[in-house]
């Protein structure tokens, strides 16, 4: 018989367990179990040259063949993915190389170092044969083919492949129509015209050729503006040894056979975020002339000189340069980039004149035997260094900026003896400090139409002494500058662009005066057909006083006459109303008219 105080404690202890079961339960209900994760690391870097992949692209899989998460390797070609369950095979792709895919452990979490070799389909240039000129509205896009690469050492015997343009060997310049104020360029930024003329072809993708400029590139007299477009994925280094030579074997060139001499070297390294370049340049130039001239001052007397021939050249001319440039390019973001590029010229130049003439005076039927002899010697020197930033915020939005000094110095001797007689001689220095700091911006509102908008600020102080110390010019000049273009689209066929710049120029020489320059602009292209596309435009820039223009110091051309410049020049502005038109995209018809009221 149970005894009911037993009992009475037996229930006690039953509740108690009940109790205790439901907790847990209560427990195991609330905190469920978390699953277990799983880490997985390793490198990607090229089979070839060993150097790391970036942002090549890391996937996973499981065991019912899905892809479960992807990643992208770092500046290292390093990754690290961790995954939720556990992964059975990775698969690892990059532009221009061929996918690798890997079968993984179940403990295989770190994959080791993986190398990818390259897809030669992949990497095969595409040959275009569709028509490779594209008329944009204030410019002229060529797109650069396999063919042209080949027959170009250089980007300058590439332009010469395009129609308009040429590059003349022989004065190692480039033309673009009649153009010869010609800017270079790349992707819009205005470095070094020595390092983009040696731009590897293999480098260029597009060629860019603008012959109405806008914005700032008005303020610089330029012409015609040549961009070179690069191509993007483009990664390696180029070297190049080149040297422009000119001999005279028949000894034509007096006691100097050899006439030119230009050996220059480059290098250009692209990785990643980064392009570095360096040019160094090196000219020894003689070139000996055979000279003679006829002057007639009217009332005063007449000058003529004896001839000459190719064994006794009159005219000794000798020129030595030296120029460095040095630049770096880092890609803070994708679409932002922050550029640094020096300059240093030196130039030594040497120009004598020695004329066999006679000489008879107006009022003297008389005429006598004279020999004049003028020299003139420079020797400048060239600094300059920019700051570069350009970027995009968006689809819509593209920013420019630039900031440059320049120092310039020039020592001068001119010297003018008649007979042996010592007649007039010149020795001074002039100088040219310099600053400009210039801010773009482009908005696209839609495919057909778009605004531009800028300011630049310009900076320029010129001076000249005598070899005493003597002070004879001190003339400074402070532009502002505002300008906005829009540019429309009408359809496939009709493109527009119409604004102008706004401008305001303080100059302090003798006096101080403030002048306003207003430079309106308009474009307009229409495509007829796939054969003929024409150009209307008109636009308007102004001239600035150069620095021999301002210098009031005096040369000697002769025994009558002297050269010397105005301090009180003033800047002068140019219309130019022009049209174009271009048959089969090689031939251009191209009336223009160009009219400076002040100049």
């Amino acid at each position: 018989m149970i005894n009911q105080n037993n009992l009475r404690i037996f229930l006690f202890v039953l509740l108690l367990l009940g109790i205790e079961l439901n907790m847990q339960a209560y427990s195991i209900k609330e905190t469920p179990q978390t699953p277990p994760k799983y880490s997985y690391t390793g490198w990607v870097k090229d089979s070839i040259s060993g150097e790391p992949l970036v942002y090549a692209t890391v996937s996973f899989a499981n065991e019912k063949e899905e892809w479960i998460r992807s990643g992208v390797t770092n500046d290292s070609g390093f990754f690290e993915i961790t995954l939720d369950q556990l992964a059975v095979s990775v698969k690892i792709s990059f532009v221009g190389y061929k996918t690798y895919s890997q079968s993984l452990g179940l403990e295989e979490f770190n994959v080791g170092e993986i190398l990818l070799s390259t897809d030669g389909q992949l990497l095969d240039e595409v040959s275009v044969s569709a028509n490779a000129v594209e008329y944009k509205i204030d410019r002229l896009s060529h797109l650069i083919t396999e063919k042209m690469r080949s027959k170009a050492s250089n980007a300058q015997e590439l332009l010469d492949q395009i129609h308009g343009v040429r590059f003349d060997k022989l004065s190692n310049s480039i033309k673009v129509g009649s153009e010869t104020a010609v800017l270079l360029l790349v992707e819009g930024v205005q470095y070094s015209q020595e390092y983009i003329k040696n731009l590897s072809p293999d480098r260029i993708a597009k060629v860019e050729v603008v012959t109405e400029p806008s914005g700032r590139f008005l303020a610089d007299g330029y012409g015609a503006i040549i961009n070179f477009i690069l191509k993007e994925d483009y990664q390696g280094y180029d070297i190049r040894l080149s040297n422009f030579s000119m001999i005279s074997l028949a000894g034509y060139n007096g006691k100097d056979w050899l006439i030119n001499d230009q050996p220059s070297v480059g290098v250009t390294y692209t990785k990643d975020k980064w392009n570095v370049f360096a040019n160094y340049g090196y000219a020894n130039i003689h070139m000996n002339t055979p000279v003679w001239k006829n002057q007639s001052y009217v009332g005063v007397q007449d000058v003529w000189s004896e001839k000459t021939g190719k064994d006794n050249p009159n005219n000794q001319y000798g020129y030595q340069s030296n120029y460095l440039v040095f630049g770096v390019n880092y890609q803070l973001l994708p679409k932002h980039t922050l550029s640094f590029q020096g300059d240093y010229t030196f130039q030594n130049i040497n120009d004598d004149y020695l004329f066999g003439q006679h000489v008879k005076n107006w009022d003297s039927d008389a005429v006598l035997p004279s020999v004049s002899n003028t020299k003139n010697k420079t020797r400048d020197k060239d600094y300059v260094g920019t700051l570069f930033y350009k970027g995009e915020i968006g689809e819509k939005i593209k920013l420019y900026s630039d900031f440059t000094y320049n120092y310039y110095s020039n020592n001068i001797n001119n010297k003018f003896t008649q007979n042996e007689s010592f007649l007039h001689e010149n020795l001074y220095r002039e100088n040219k400090r310099f600053t400009n700091f210039n801010v773009e911006g482009d908005y696209t509102f839609s495919s057909n139409f778009s605004l531009s908008l800028g300011y630049a600020n310009i900076w320029r102080k010129y001076s000249s002494k005598r070899e005493s110390g003597e002070q004879m010019l001190d003339y400074s000049e402070h532009r502002n500058q505002l300008f906005t273009y829009f540019s429309y689209r009408a359809n496939d066929k009709l493109n527009i662009k119409v604004g102008g710049t706004l401008e305001y120029l303080n100059r302090d020489s003798e006096q101080r005066k403030g002048f306003w320059n207003v430079q309106p602009y308009f474009q307009l292209n229409y495509k007829a057909n796939q054969t003929v596309n024409m150009n209307l435009s008109y636009l308007t820039n102004s001239y600035y006083p150069s620095l021999y223009q301002l210098s009031p110091m005096t040369t000697a051309i002769d025994s009558l006459m002297m050269q010397s410049g105005n301090s009180n020049l003033k800047s002068a502005v140019r219309h130019t109303v022009s049209a174009k038109i271009t048959l089969w995209d090689r031939l251009t018809f191209n009336p223009m008219f160009k009219y400076t009221p002040k100049r």
